[in-house]
């Protein structure tokens, strides 16, 4: 008897570009996603704005995994990038990776992040196990993100995700909640 395919089978299948390869003519996806159901549509929301962003350029996922609480996202190219479309991948990536730590990855609840003997986990109140991890006032959802000045000067910038916008809004580091 056949099993239904999981989503990440039905993802990898629907964007191979982004995920197959061939190694000694055998087919295989080393970013296959690996992460909790919860992160299925952040991840699937990352996959659609990078096919996008990058398509007819050779882009692939090297990692799609959940590190530290939060999704961690490798990717590469086998050639030079335009500087848009290499900005437009960052972009997803770190939306998606800002959108998995107040995710619950059980569940795609609203959540923040735990510590479990250990081991750090995004849950919501349901599927908590540990302490919470304290945020500083006024750091909630602030992430460090590559951005550029011009079209050459990269810079790190201290940006707020909002989940209700699946977006970044420029936030003053000093700045308090």
């Amino acid at each position: 008897m056949n099993e239904p395919k999981r989503w990440e089978q039905m993802l990898v299948q629907m964007y191979p570009s982004l995920f197959v390869r061939s190694f000694h003519g055998a087919p295989f996806a080393p970013g296959y996603p690996i992460c909790g159901p919860g992160w299925r549509d952040i991840v699937v929301k990352l996959v659609e704005r990078i096919s996008q962003a990058a398509a007819n350029y050779p882009i692939r996922f090297i990692q799609i995994s959940e590190k530290w609480g939060r999704l961690q996202i490798y990717w590469t190219s086998k050639a030079s990038l335009p500087q848009e479309v290499e900005q437009a991948v960052e972009e997803a990536v770190a939306l998606a990776e800002a959108a998995s730590a107040c995710t619950c990855a059980r569940c795609g609840a609203e959540a923040r992040l735990f510590s479990d003997g250990g081991w750090l986990l995004t849950a919501c109140a349901e599927h908590a196990r540990g302490a919470p991890v304290p945020t500083p006032l006024g750091h909630a959802n602030a992430h460090l993100v590559r951005g550029y000045v011009e079209t050459d000067i990269q810079i790190v910038q201290c940006r707020h995700y909002d989940r209700t916008l699946d977006a970044f809004v420029d936030v003053d580091p000093r700045l308090t909640d």
